[in-house]
């Protein structure tokens, strides 16, 4: 899974057709879009930096965000 895929169109990538993207174009909407986006990952980064239990699980989720940021820059 890719991350924050449970706010892309279709589960795996940022690439929206055109109706979603012509819905966007209601300010309101786009603003609720991008607070959830920033909620969500903002949760994340304050879990992996400021909270000492699951290391494990920072671990994996290190591994795999890397692991996405080398695909992407192969790209």
């Amino acid at each position: 899974m890719n991350y924050m895929a449970q706010f892309t169109p279709n589960g795996a990538s940022f690439q929206y057709r055109d109706e979603e993207k012509q819905a966007f174009k209601d300010l309101a909407k786009l603003f609720e879009y991008r607070i959830k986006l920033e909620r969500t990952s903002n949760g994340i980064f304050k879990i992996l930096v400021f909270n000492d239990t699951c290391q494990d699980v920072k671990k994996a989720f290190r591994a795999n965000i890397e692991k996405l940021m080398r695909a992407a820059a192969q790209r």
